[in-house]
């Protein structure tokens, strides 16, 4: 929603000021809707590794897979560094919070870390 939203503000509707003040509404709260996306997205790693503390035959597995080389590291960080923490880097901070073109990044970089974790 974010990409088509800036493709439509940056391409489509020009930069007439009446736009332009309609459209930064939308933006702020397409930000925090990214916001409440990257923080349920640690809730659900945060609940998969309560839940791998708990099962040891799981841990076990997963320990398994990672020693014997079928999951690197890269496997299990670079989704979370691309998906999560660049995006919430990019929108903590004040200067390019809001900005449409630094939201799309966002979100471009929260569906390839997601898309990561897949393979």
């Amino acid at each position: 929603m974010v990409i088509f939203d800036a493709v439509r503000y940056y391409f489509i509707l020009g930069r007439r000021p009446e736009a332009q003040a309609r459209e930064r509404a939308i933006f702020h709260q397409l930000g925090e809707a990214l916001y409440l996306l990257i923080f349920a997205d640690l809730g659900l790693i945060l609940f998969y590794l309560v839940k791998l503390g708990v099962s040891p035959d799981l841990f076990n597995q997963i320990l398994t897979l990672i020693s014997g080389g079928k999951i690197g590291l890269a496997d299990v960080f670079l989704p979370l560094l691309v998906g999560l923490i660049a995006p919430l880097a990019l929108l903590i901070t004040p200067r390019t919070a809001r900005s449409p073109w630094v939201q799309s990044v966002a979100s471009l970089l929260i569906i390839w870390g997601n898309f990561s974790m897949g393979t």
